[in-house]
C-alpha cells in the first residue's frame, strides 16, 4: 500500500521512492546474475565429473 501513499504525497517523495526502487531492482538483478553464474559453473563442473 506504500505506492498509493506516495502518489498522494508531493512529487519529490514519489521520485525518491522510485529511485530507491530502481536501486533495489539493480541490486536484485546483480544477485540474480551471480546466482545464475554460480549455478551454471556448478552444472558445468558436475557434467565434467560425470564423464
Amino acid at each position: 500500500m506504500a505506492i498509493y501513499k506516495d502518489y498522494e504525497m508531493p512529487e519529490k517523495t514519489g521520485s525518491e521512492f522510485y529511485s530507491g526502487f530502481c536501486d533495489y531492482q539493480m541490486q536484485f538483478m546483480q544477485k540474480l546474475k551471480k546466482l545464475y553464474l554460480y549455478i551454471m559453473i556448478r552444472l558445468f563442473l558436475w557434467e565434467s565429473k560425470a564423464f
